[in-house]
């Protein structure tokens, strides 16, 4: 007999009453019964078994068994509420589900059992629930009594263009306008542990910033203690690279104020260069030009230009997106490519001079290349690196898009060993895809003159991938109609490791898997969906219109 029906079966058994109509209880009296009372049953039941060894039981089930059997008498009830129980619960919902960040943040060990069996309870929920239709959205709005609200006199700007959107621990949504606006928003002022994650929340902006200069590219990520974020924006002739410190909770509706600080500002020779990714522990940020990678340091702005055997001059296959893994290896995803550069030993940065500015320095890199010479991608979304013993091994999930052939959920798995030590290695495997338009053969009468078929949906227009990688969205534009869909997917589900990913083979992959969460009608361009991002433990999806409106959901 399985684990959950034993448990079951004994606590059926634990809620009979005394006078049951079993033969052998027949006989006893009411006194006996008294008598007896403090006894242990003839036939074990859950009610008088010890704690200690309920417990041991209880935590090989999971929560929808432990939600069954509480339900049969409040004896267990009262037996399934330590907070031992529900932690274990909470770990094992680490390994398959998206835990909310923040709640790393808290002391567990403070924490009520209500408090954690809240957290375990809200992450069910939102992973059966999050992928149902969403009827509305809710716009951010500002509240001085919950969110401080920094501004320039400058940040009234009628008209906005979204840069970029990310979001950061599960709750903090970060804009970036190409006017120069810097844009924080709350996306949980209430405690996780004060109200349940799939409850609707209000949307505050907390911090609204101006830079002062036009943006042309930017790069966020989160500093190593957790509590600040490192941004670095572009502009025609220089990088600004700023710390925004996070508003404080200091009650249960009310924040200490945020702030932002310059860090530095990089010059930078060209006003094509654009920054896509930085790496906090080492001062690195990593700029590209067209398809050559520039690596800086910006505590000394000292420039590394990466060289490699392949040919450099092809304009057609420029960077769209990055990640540094470690100070020796940049993954870099271009239009037609995914590339892994493997740096040796960085030589030091001469002594600065006042009246010379800081040359590049040539800098030899191994490079590795996956091509998709079928595919164009236009953008990308990464997931956190993922580590595992050996150290060296490294793997990560992505998602990229191409604009007129559709949707390509890829895993890379690197082996990244010591400069010097051994070569390093890539494989890219394609998990699932969700295509538009497939290639058509020449030959085929009547061909379309692009190639590929006419497809059956629209095409997408923007995408994104949870730091887990464990889920997914991204917005289509149908054919021949004004409606915008928001498709949310739960990866990993269906799709194991293939073969190498080749384009030609495309069409014999796993579909991803999406259902439509939102659906709207855009009858004017200023209402098109440009950019998503998620907040993969909540589920909320926030969207960035055109004409630069911000939508959560």
């Amino acid at each position: 007999m399985e684990i959950p029906e034993l448990l079951r079966f004994m606590s059926e058994d634990s809620t009979r009453k005394p006078d049951s109509t079993r033969d052998d209880d027949q006989d006893i009296t009411d006194g006996a019964r008294e008598d007896n009372g403090d006894n242990p049953s003839q036939h074990p039941t859950l009610c008088n078994i010890p704690a200690e060894l309920f417990l041991e039981i209880a935590s090989f089930l999971d929560v929808y068994d432990i939600l069954v059997i509480r339900q049969t008498c409040k004896e267990i009830a009262l037996l399934t509420t330590p907070k031992s129980l529900w932690i274990s619960l909470l770990y094992q919902q680490r390994q398959d589900l998206c835990i909310p960040q923040f709640s790393e943040n808290y002391d567990i060990a403070a924490l009520s059992p209500w408090e954690t069996q809240s957290i375990v309870l809200s992450t069910l929920r939102i992973e059966r629930t999050w992928l149902l239709p969403r009827p509305a959205f809710v716009s951010p709005v500002t509240s001085l009594s919950v969110g401080a609200l920094n501004h320039n006199a400058n940040t009234d700007i009628t008209i906005r263009t979204i840069l970029s959107m990310n979001v950061f621990l599960d709750r903090w949504l970060l804009c970036i306008y190409y006017e120069g606006v810097i844009e924080l928003l709350d996306m949980e002022p209430v405690p996780v542990v004060a109200h349940s994650l799939d409850e609707p929340a209000s949307v505050v902006r907390c911090i609204r910033q101006q830079v002062g200069v036009i943006c042309t590219s930017s790069a966020v990520c989160l500093d190593t203690d957790k509590l600040s974020l490192i941004i670095a924006v572009t502009s025609q002739y220089a990088c600004n690279v700023l710390r925004l410190v996070f508003p404080r909770r200091t009650g249960l509706n009310t924040h200490s104020e945020g702030c932002m600080e310059t860090i530095t500002t990089i010059p930078i020779p060209n006003p094509l260069y654009l920054v896509r990714a930085i790496h906090p522990d080492n001062k690195l940020a990593v700029f590209s030009l067209t398809s050559s990678v520039t690596l800086v340091d910006w505590s000394t702005h000292q420039r590394w230009t990466l060289g490699t055997n392949a040919e450099e001059d092809e304009l057609w296959n420029g960077i769209i997106g990055a990640q540094i893994l470690s100070p020796h290896h940049i993954l870099c995803v271009k239009v037609h490519s995914i590339e892994l550069y493997t740096l040796p030993a960085l030589p030091p940065a001469p002594a600065p001079s006042p009246h010379t500015p800081p040359a590049d320095t040539y800098v030899p890199a191994t490079l590795l290349i996956h091509s998709f010479p079928y595919n164009s991608f236009r953008g990308v979304s990464f997931s956190a690196p993922d580590r595992s013993p050996p150290a060296a091994d490294t793997s990560l999930t992505l998602l990229a898009f191409d604009v007129l052939r559709g949707l390509f959920h890829l895993h890379v798995a690197l082996q990244l060993p010591a400069p010097g030590a051994a070569p390093a290695h890539m494989s890219v495997r394609l998990l699932a895809a969700h295509l538009v338009a497939v290639p058509v053969d020449a030959a085929v009468p009547r061909a379309p003159r692009s190639g590929l078929s006419a497809g059956a949906r629209g095409f997408v227009s923007a995408c994104v991938l949870g730091a887990t990688g464990r889920r997914g969205v991204w917005v289509e534009r149908q054919r021949g109609n004004v409606r915008r869909r928001v498709v949310g997917f739960r990866a990993g589900s269906g799709e194991e490791l293939g073969e190498e990913a080749q384009a030609h083979e495309e069409p014999d992959v796993p579909p991803i898997e999406g259902r439509m969460v939102y659906e709207v009608n855009s009858y004017d361009l200023r209402d098109d969906i440009t950019h998503c991002t998620l907040a993969e433990a909540t589920g909320r999806i926030a969207l960035g219109t055109r004409d630069g409106r911000i939508q959560v959901l």
